[in-house]
């Protein structure tokens, strides 16, 4: 049974496209709205958007996939902290060429640590929470689609920022 059910995954997963273009800001909507703002309640937590529209080439499920990771890390680190929480999300079209899509999300739980801005995503890094692959399969989903990942710590805030393929909406 578990056999067949793998199989039947494997077919629909053999026919996504993972460079299927995605209209961020309705996606946007529904997943802040079902996903982040229920946990931000929670911790009495902000959420500030800045999306421009923008249309971004990778298929629902895997951004889908990228955002639950990326927020689950920002719930648990503002879980860790006292000070006023706020999230922010942006979203802008880049001025290379070809043009890509920077997406933004800084949050003023705890500092990304020393390991994993060195690591990057590019290996794992245990954490209280797991075993540090979050942001591996994170940066194996966005290089898969053309992407990058670079995490930082700037003014008192963890910042990921990501680069994708897409377009003005």
């Amino acid at each position: 049974h578990i056999v067949a059910q793998y199989s039947r995954w494997g077919a629909i997963h053999d026919t996504l496209d993972p460079a299927e273009p995605v209209a961020l800001r309705p996606w946007r909507q529904t997943f802040v709205n079902e996903k982040i703002r229920p946990l931000l309640r929670s911790l009495n937590a902000q959420c500030f958007l800045q999306i421009d529209p923008v249309r971004i080439c990778m298929h629902p499920i895997l951004l889908e996939q990228v955002f639950t990771t990326l927020c689950a890390n920002t719930y648990e680190a503002m879980v860790r902290t006292h000070s006023p929480q706020r999230l922010t999300i942006a979203a802008h079209l880049s001025t290379e060429n070809p043009p890509r899509i920077l997406l933004r999300l800084a949050n003023t739980g705890s500092a990304f640590p020393q390991d994993v801005l060195t690591e990057q995503g590019r290996k794992p890094v245990a954490s209280q929470q797991g075993l540090g692959l979050g942001l591996v399969l994170v940066r194996k989903m966005l290089e898969q689609v053309g992407g990058d990942l670079r995490l930082s710590n700037e003014d008192g805030q963890a910042v990921v920022a990501i680069l994708l393929p897409g377009q003005p909406e």
